[in-house]
C-alpha cells in the first residue's frame, strides 16, 4: 500500500530540523489535532533531515500509521510533510476495561478539572452527549491525575529532612499567626490562637450543658493526598452537639490542630496527640477532662496512640469506615453487600429516633439476607451493626472539612516540595478560621423537603463557604403544609405529652395523604417512646397496625415500606 499524502506544513527557517526532540515536538502538536491515540517512534536523523512514524494506538491490533517527514524544500525553507497509510481496524483497543479513546478523553478533561466540572466543560461545548465519558470514566482519570507521583521528585516531595526543619522554624519566626512545634524526625504540629479561642468556645458551652449529658466529641483523621510521600497532614476537630431555642440539633466542628507525621506511625501520633493536649492545656483547654469521644478509622496505629494520650474517652469507629469495610469484605456478592451498606446507612441516619425500630430494621435486615442465602455475611454484619447516629455525622463532617480544604488547595499540590504544599495548606486554613469558625454542619439524612411547591426551612446557616444547610422544624411545617393533611387525637395519657398528630406530605406538596400512609406514621411515633426492652411481640404487633409495614409472609418489618413512608 502506498503512502497518502495528508498534509504539508512551512516551517521557520530557523528551525532545526536535525533537532530529535524539536521535530518530536512538531509530530505531537499535529497528532495532537487527529482523533484517536497514537504512539511516535524516531525513524532516522540524517543531515538533511529527519523521520518519525506515528501508529495508532486507539483500536486493536491496528495497521494505520503515519510517517512525518522534515526536509530542506526544493524552493528553499523548510517544511515539514505528513503522509498516511494503511486501515483502522474495528475493535477498540481497552486498557483495564476501558476504549483507549475514551481514557484519553477522559485525562484530557481531568487535568485541571473535577468530574463534574469536566461535565460543564463538555455542555459549554456543545459535544453530543452521547460522545460523553461516563461519570466512572471521568473520576478514574482525575484520580489517576491527582494521585500521580512526580517522577522527577525525591523523597519526602524534593525536600531533604533539613530543609523541612528549617523551613517549620521559618514559619515560626515569620510575622504569620502559625506556631510549629517539630521533633528532629520533622515530625510535629502546627497551631494558631484561633484554635485555642474555638476550643475555648466548645469546651464553655459542653460545661454550660453539663447537666443535660452534653460533652464534647473529637475526631481526628490523617490525609495522604497533599504531600508527594509517605507523610501525612493530620487534622483534630472538636464536634459539640447542642440544641437551639427552637429546639434543633445543631453540630459545631471545627479544627483545633494541624499536624505532619509517617504513614502508619504509631510513636509519631502519639507525639502530635501530646503535643496538641500540652498546647491546649498551656491555654487553660482541658481537653483530658472534656473529651468523652473520639471518633477516628481503622487504623490500628491511630487507634493505639489515642488509648495512650487520652485513656479515658472512647474510641468509635466511625460509620463512613464501617460500610467500606463491609463493602470491601468477600463472600457476598457486589450487589448484596450494596444492599446491605445501603440500608445500614438508613438505619443509622434515620432511625435514631427509635431504638426499638432500629433494632427491629437491622434484625429484618440479616433476615433478609438469611432469605438470600447469605448466612456467612449474617454472622459477620452481627459483629458489625449497632447504633451510630453519631458516629454518622461527626465523621462526614469531618469528610466534608477535609473536601473544604482540598478544594483551596492547587490541583497539583502532591506534586508540590512538602515546604510549598505546606504553605498552600496554612494559607487555606487561614482563610478558613478567620472567616467561619466552628462549622454548623449538615444533619445525615435530611433532605430538602417542599410543601405547597416552595421549600420551607427555619433560619439559614452558613456551612462551608457559599452552602447553606437549612432544617425544618414542625412549627414551620405546620404553618406552611397544604390542606391535605390527616389528624389524630390522643387521648390524655395515651402518648405522652401529645393530644394531636398531623401527617404532611415532604416530598410532594400535591400528595394525598391516605389513611394507611398516616397509620403507618403514627405507629412510629408510638415507637419513639417506646423502651429497647419492649418484647418483639409489643414491637410487632404495634408495627402490624399500620398496613404495608410488616411483611406478613416473611414475618418481619418491611424493609421499603418503611424508607418509602419515611421519604415521602
Amino acid at each position: 500500500m502506498a503512502w497518502e499524502r495528508q498534509a504539508t506544513n512551512k516551517l521557520p527557517n530557523d528551525f532545526d530540523i536535525q533537532n530529535a526532540h524539536a521535530c518530536r515536538s512538531q509530530v505531537q502538536k499535529w497528532q495532537a489535532g487527529v482523533a484517536g491515540a497514537t504512539r511516535v517512534r524516531a525513524g532516522r536523523i540524517m543531515r538533511d533531515g529527519a523521520v518519525f512514524y506515528a501508529y495508532c494506538t486507539s483500536h486493536q491490533q491496528c495497521s494505520f500509521v503515519w510517517r512525518h517527514e522534515f526536509s530542506t524544500a526544493e524552493a528553499g525553507g523548510k517544511e515539514h510533510e505528513v503522509c498516511s497509510k494503511g486501515i483502522h481496524a474495528e475493535e477498540p483497543r481497552k486498557v483495564r476495561g476501558t476504549a483507549v479513546d475514551v481514557r484519553e478523553q477522559a485525562n484530557a478533561l481531568t487535568q485541571s478539572n473535577t468530574p463534574m466540572q469536566a461535565t460543564v466543560r463538555l455542555v459549554e461545548k456543545g459535544v453530543d452527549v452521547e460522545e460523553w465519558p461516563s461519570k466512572a470514566d471521568l473520576t478514574k482519570a482525575r484520580r489517576r491525575t491527582t494521585r500521580q507521583p512526580d517522577r522527577g521528585a525525591e523523597a519526602g516531595g524534593g525536600t531533604t529532612l533539613g530543609q523541612w526543619l528549617e523551613h517549620l522554624k521559618e514559619i515560626d519566626d515569620a510575622e504569620t499567626p502559625w506556631q510549629t512545634i517539630a521533633r528532629a524526625d520533622g515530625c510535629g504540629v502546627v497551631m494558631c490562637q484561633k484554635f485555642a479561642e474555638v476550643a475555648a468556645d466548645l469546651i464553655a458551652q459542653a460545661q454550660g450543658e453539663a447537666g443535660s449529658g452534653h460533652y464534647l466529641v473529637g475526631a481526628h483523621d490523617c490525609t495522604y493526598k497533599v504531600f508527594s510521600s509517605d507523610w501525612g497532614l493530620w487534622k483534630f476537630c472538636l464536634a459539640c452537639k447542642r440544641y437551639d431555642e427552637e429546639g434543633l440539633p445543631r453540630t459545631s466542628l471545627a479544627t483545633i490542630a494541624l499536624g505532619y507525621v509517617p504513614k502508619e506511625g504509631e510513636e509519631q501520633m502519639v507525639t502530635v496527640l501530646h503535643l496538641l493536649k500540652e498546647w491546649h492545656e498551656q491555654r487553660g483547654n482541658k481537653l483530658g477532662e472534656m473529651l468523652h469521644q473520639v471518633h477516628a478509622d481503622e487504623s490500628q496505629a491511630g487507634q493505639n496512640a489515642l488509648r495512650r494520650v487520652f485513656p479515658g474517652t472512647v474510641f468509635i469507629l466511625d460509620v463512613r469506615h464501617q460500610l467500606a469495610t463491609i463493602v470491601r469484605r468477600g463472600g457476598a456478592s457486589k450487589e448484596t453487600k450494596s444492599m446491605v451498606a445501603a440500608n445500614l446507612q438508613f438505619a443509622f441516619s434515620a432511625l435514631g429516633f427509635s431504638q426499638p425500630l432500629f433494632h427491629l430494621y437491622i434484625d429484618s435486615l440479616l433476615q433478609r439476607l438469611v432469605e438470600l442465602g447469605e448466612l456467612d455475611f449474617v454472622q459477620y454484619l452481627q459483629t458489625e451493626a449497632t447504633p451510630g447516629l453519631t458516629a454518622l455525622t461527626v465523621s462526614q463532617s469531618l469528610e466534608a472539612s477535609w473536601q473544604h480544604l482540598k478544594n483551596k488547595l492547587p490541583i497539583n499540590v502532591a506534586k508540590l516540595p512538602s515546604t510549598s504544599a505546606l504553605d498552600r495548606v496554612l494559607q487555606a486554613t487561614e482563610a478558613e478560621v478567620n472567616s467561619h469558625g466552628p462549622y454548623k454542619l449538615k444533619v445525615c439524612g435530611l433532605s430538602q423537603r417542599l410543601v405547597s411547591g416552595a421549600a420551607v426551612f427555619t433560619e439559614r446557616i452558613g456551612v462551608l463557604e457559599e452552602k447553606q444547610l437549612r432544617l425544618p422544624c414542625a412549627k414551620m411545617l405546620w404553618q406552611h403544609c397544604p390542606s391535605n393533611t390527616k389528624t389524630f387525637e390522643f387521648k390524655p395519657g395515651e402518648l405522652p405529652e401529645v393530644l394531636s398528630a398531623f401527617v404532611v406530605p415532604l416530598s410532594q406538596a400535591g400528595m394525598v395523604i391516605d389513611h394507611e400512609v398516616a397509620s403507618c406514621m403514627i405507629s412510629l411515633v408510638r415507637l419513639c417512646e417506646s423502651s429497647v426492652a419492649q418484647t418483639s411481640h409489643q414491637v410487632r404487633s404495634e408495627l402490624e397496625k399500620a398496613p404495608g409495614l410488616w411483611h406478613a409472609e416473611a414475618g418481619r418489618l418491611s424493609l421499603t415500606k418503611l424508607k418509602e413512608v419515611l421519604a415521602n
